[in-house]
């Protein structure tokens, strides 16, 4: 008699919708891809969409003033520490990749689109 094969040890979990463009999961954290308008009259979430964050910033883009604002928002939305959350790309460009640190990326990535949808305009 051949006996059936061993169920994996693992568990598949299959989220319901696959991240946006914008977003990377990686095994210890999640990258975000977006666009920043800093000098705006006020801070806020432009667009959400699958392909793009465009997020306006208060702060003018000299000497890293508006880098620094939206690595505390991107902190805030996540609910993260600001030291977990670093600049990985575009320090002098309108688009940028914010690395943010994490142990588990895809509960953070649910948690960061739920609370960038609620800051949207």
């Amino acid at each position: 008699m051949i006996a059936a094969p061993a169920a994996p040890d693992f568990a598949v979990t299959l989220s319901a919708k696959p991240p946006p463009a914008w977003l990377g999961i990686k095994t210890d954290r999640l990258m975000v891809a977006l666009t920043a308008r800093p000098a705006a009259r006020r801070q806020a979430v432009l667009r959400v969409d699958e392909v793009e964050l465009v997020v306006a910033l208060k702060s003018r883009a000299h000497e890293g003033r508006a880098n620094d604002e939206l690595l505390r928002l991107i902190a805030k939305a996540a609910g993260v520490p600001a030291s977990s959350v670093r600049l990985a790309h575009g320090a002098r460009g309108r688009h940028k990749m914010v690395e943010v640190m994490t142990a588990h990326p895809n509960e953070l990535a649910s948690k960061l689109r739920a609370s960038i949808s609620s800051l949207r305009t």
